[in-house]
């Protein structure tokens, strides 16, 4: 015998069955590639209609944050718009405030320069009337001559 194996010859049969078994796995394997492809287009039809309701949500989020801002900025504008009226207010108060009481200072700067002119004439007039009668100098002597202090 020889080192070499004879080949056999297959039969029409033998072949035909080949093909038809290449042919049926082809079928299968074609098969799997539809039902995975439909599998496939689900998924990404399911994921187009996610992005799309996710894309909705999110601008849905931005005008809401847009509002919210815009809600802001109008509340600071407003806050800092009654800060400054009420800061107007109060500095007009305090300016007046002041201005009266430079008056009421002066008024009583004038009031206590009367007084002492007052006491000066008094006490002048008492002095001229002194030797003429104690008694009138008595009653005199009750009126204050100090300017009282504030």
């Amino acid at each position: 015998m020889s080192g070499r194996k004879k080949k056999g010859k297959a039969t029409k049969d033998g072949l035909n069955m080949t093909e038809k078994q290449k042919l049926q796995s082809a079928n299968v394997r074609i098969m799997a590639l539809e039902r995975e492809l439909v599998n496939r287009s689900e998924e990404t039809a399911r994921a187009a209609e996610q992005k799309k309701i996710l894309g909705e949500a999110m601008k849905e989020a931005r005008e809401l944050i847009e509002a919210e801002q815009a809600d802001r900025f109008d509340i600071m504008s407003a806050m800092a718009r009654q800060y400054k009226l009420t800061q107007d207010s109060l500095m007009d108060e305090i300016n007046t405030l002041n201005a009266e009481l430079v008056a009421t200072q002066d008024e009583l700067y004038l009031t206590r320069s009367a007084l002492e002119e007052t006491v000066a004439e008094r006490d002048k007039i008492l002095a001229e009337k002194a030797p003429k009668s104690r008694g009138s100098r008595r009653r005199w002597r009750t009126w204050p001559r100090r300017l009282p202090s504030c």
